[in-house]
């Protein structure tokens, strides 16, 4: 194996790793998605849940294609990403 062909495995190694670590966050992302969705039905708080919902859609979306192999797939959003969580 010749250099070149070296770094191109290399390449293709960090890749699929990225592409892993990206895949577990997107599963720790949705069940806590799910999780806050039940707290804000409960609360009644119908345009946090919508917002929620949303979210959810895309990250299961990207986790499908993920799981396809297609991973050509925008990661790029611009749907809500909640950052800190006030349950008041």
């Amino acid at each position: 194996m010749d250099e070149t062909e070296l770094l191109s495995a290399e390449a293709r190694i960090l890749e699929a790793q990225e592409v892993f670590s990206e895949a577990r966050i997107l599963r720790s992302r949705i069940s806590l998605l799910e999780q806050l969705q039940g707290d804000f039905e409960v609360k009644g708080k119908a345009e946090k849940v919508q917002r929620i919902e949303a979210e959810l859609e895309w990250c299961k979306s990207r986790l499908s294609h993920i799981e396809r192999g297609s991973v050509a797939y925008p990661a790029h959003r611009s749907v809500w990403v909640p950052r800190a969580v006030n349950h008041s």
